[in-house]
């Protein structure tokens, strides 16, 4: 199981409470409404805090990371500030917040903003991912950006996985 799937089952239960919270009618059985732009950005502030909150702690990871024995550092080995942990995790909720910027525009520019927010929100990631194949120290774009490595083993003394 990788670290990302363990994150996402971790998230499950705080994201519904956020989707309850902040969407009750859509558990009805007339419910016929988009979701609200804002129950996307908080879905998206959930998933920050998770990972950067924890990135940044003591532990350096997540969960999901923690379990497989996984870390993140800076270039040099050093826990990682709760800023430079959130820039790292843009890939996990650009989505989101691509999403709800969709919603929040107008019906008639919708077919505009998928084109120009929804599609490089989702495809942004990917890439940025698969760019490990080809950045130094295998780091994916969102890595090279932040200025972080992930490290295998005890942070400062692991391999580069």
């Amino acid at each position: 199981m990788s670290a990302a799937l363990i994150d996402i089952l971790v998230l499950v239960i705080p994201s519904l409470l956020v989707i309850f919270l902040s969407e009750p009618g859509l558990l009805s059985d007339t419910a016929s409404h988009e979701v609200k732009p804002l129950t996307n950005f908080l879905l998206a502030a959930l998933w920050i805090v998770y990972q950067g909150g924890m990135e940044s702690s003591r532990t350096q990871a997540t969960l999901g990371k923690w379990l497989l024995k996984i870390f993140v550092t800076d270039v040099h080995g050093n826990r990682l500030s709760f800023s430079m942990a959130a820039i790292r995790c843009w890939p996990m909720y650009l989505p989101q917040l691509a999403h709800g910027a969709n919603f929040a525009a107008n019906f008639y520019l919708n077919a505009w903003i998928y084109g120009i927010v929804i599609v490089p929100g989702i495809l942004l990631p990917i890439i940025s991912c698969l760019l490990i194949i080809y950045l130094p120290r295998n780091q994916g774009a969102h890595d090279w950006l932040a200025g972080t490595l992930v490290v295998k083993g005890k942070p400062g003394t692991g391999i580069r996985s």
